[in-house]
């Protein structure tokens, strides 16, 4: 029995030694292909291929280790200037690694507006200023100053543009003073069938930036700039209107988009449609007189007639905005008059209204004399997601008084002057405008009637002051809630700061 079980114990163990062998040799086996493996891995070679922007391969590198790191040993690649824009190398992609495959790299580059030298000349030839660095796609604008041609003993010469025309900036460029001997700065003037007085046809050969027109040619006046004359004269960055200029026809400066600054001298008779429609960057109107709407320079009304099938939405809230005519680019959408309508049965509202656009840069107007018409610059009420963008607003002394809604809805940001001769403010000429804090306004002795709800500002952070005295004040006709807005939040003007005091409001 002992004998039997120690030939047990032998075969057991016989068995544990050859399985421990085994294991061993698969172990061994494993760690051998494993290492050939990664032999053969570091003894293959791949290709590295170097390709442009547009795919045209620039190199390629075969043969290549793995695990080493490729290198790019040609030209620099480049990208030629195109649409204004000039580029420069900026890498490859993907970023470069260690080699362990077949592996293809694309050229990279960052681009900056390419820029031009302008070089300005004189009559003769000589420099008048070089600008450097003029982007393309900019209007080069002469900064220097003024060109001069000596007299003769025939004529005095007045310059009156460049040659070529000013464009668009593509290239380095030479422009070269141009000059005239007869008055006419060079425009296209027509003599009228009466012969009596010239009309402004277009601008000829002017192309100056600042559009100064003659009061007269041939010793007769000029009395008119005709319909379209100035359009797309993108060289204009201010137009200065004499007084002798009495009618300016339909979309006279349309599309100039450059222009910035318009200013009339003289009373205008007739001024046709929006003869500044499309100047998206005019800041500044400066008019010795104003017979009709600001808007009416820029834009005509348009309708809108819109109807929501949800019952009992109130008007111009968050759920209308998206149905409301839009701002477009440049211009600021404003409501001109709105109404509300609900349906008989109660089961869609009716929102109607015109509206026009003003652009968004234009932000300070001066008028110098005569009567302010109303609805001058209006924007209507109920509608705070638009607004006028304006902010700043100065009358003249010759302006005797200030029409119906003239400014109402405004929202002035920096002041409000008033002239010393108006007499008149009528009613809701300010109602709903909005100073900022700190915002005073100075009425002018000069007063006799203050209309109902014609200072019934948004805002209670503002101080009203009157030049004349505490009597003269308490004098003038004030009519009903001339100093009170409806809404709690707004203004009640209990106190006027007088020359010589203060007076109450009852």
């Amino acid at each position: 029995m002992k004998n039997k079980r120690l030939h047990l114990a032998f075969l057991l163990l016989a068995s544990l030694l050859s399985a421990c062998n085994a294991s061993s040799s698969i172990n061994s086996s494993t760690e051998t292909n494993g290492s050939a493996s990664e032999k053969v891995e570091e003894n293959k070679t791949y290709t590295v291929t170097w390709m442009n922007y547009d795919g045209k391969v620039l190199e390629t590198d075969t043969d290549v280790e793995y695990g080493s790191v490729p290198s790019f040993d040609s030209d620099v690649p480049t990208k030629s200037t195109n649409a204004g824009y000039l580029y420069s190398f900026d890498g490859w992609y993907p970023n470069i690694v260690p080699v362990v495959s077949d592996i293809t790299y694309k050229a990279q580059f960052s681009e900056a507006l390419n820029s031009y030298t302008i070089t300005w000349k004189n009559y003769d030839g000589s420099v008048l200023k070089i600008d450097k660095n003029v982007k393309h796609g900019d209007i080069p604008f002469y900064e220097g100053p003024n060109p001069t041609k000596p007299t003769t003993n025939e004529f005095a010469f007045n310059w009156c543009g460049w040659e070529p025309a000013i464009v668009e900036t593509t290239e380095d460029k030479e422009y070269t003073a141009i000059f005239t001997n007869d008055g006419s700065l060079g425009l296209q003037l027509e003599l009228s069938n009466d012969g009596e007085y010239y009309s402004i046809l277009g601008p000829g050969t002017y192309n100056l930036s600042t559009l100064s027109i003659p009061t007269s040619y041939n010793e007769k006046p000029i009395k008119k700039i005709c319909s379209y004359a100035f359009e797309k004269c993108s060289f204009l960055r201010e137009v200065v209107i004499p007084n002798s200029i009495e009618t300016i026809g339909s979309f006279a400066f349309e599309n100039c988009y450059k222009l910035n600054r318009f200013e009339t001298k003289g009373n205008i008779n007739d001024i046709g449609a929006t003869i500044l429609h499309g100047c998206s960057s005019v800041e500044e109107m400066v008019l010795y007189s104003c017979k009709q709407q600001i808007y009416k320079y820029f834009d005509s009304l348009s309708q809108y007639d819109l109807y929501l099938y949800e019952d009992g939405t109130e008007a111009y809230s968050s759920d209308l905005v998206a149905y409301l005519p839009k701002d477009v680019s440049g211009y600021l959408t404003i409501f001109y008059s709105c109404e509300t309508i609900i349906g008989g049965s109660h089961t869609y509202e009716r929102i109607g209204g015109f509206y026009y656009h003003l652009p968004e840069s234009f932000k300070r107007l001066e008028i110098k004399s005569g009567a302010i018409p109303d609805y001058c610059c209006y924007v209507a009420k109920n509608t705070n997601i638009r607004y006028s963008p304006l902010k700043e607003l100065v009358l003249g002394d010759d302006v005797t008084s200030i029409g119906e809604y003239a400014f109402a809805g405004c929202k002035f940001k920096t002041k409000i002057k008033l002239g010393n001769g108006i007499r008149f403010i009528h009613e809701y000429a300010f109602f709903d405008c909005g100073p900022n804090a700190g915002w005073n306004l100075l009425l002018p002795a000069s007063l006799e009637d203050i209309g109902a709800y014609s200072l019934a500002f948004t805002s209670m952070s503002f101080e009203l002051n009157y030049s004349g005295t505490i009597s003269q004040f308490g004098a003038i006709l004030k009519r009903y809630y001339w100093n009170k807005h409806p809404e709690e939040s707004g203004t009640i003007i209990s106190v006027v700061h007088c020359s010589d005091g203060d007076y109450t409001v009852s």
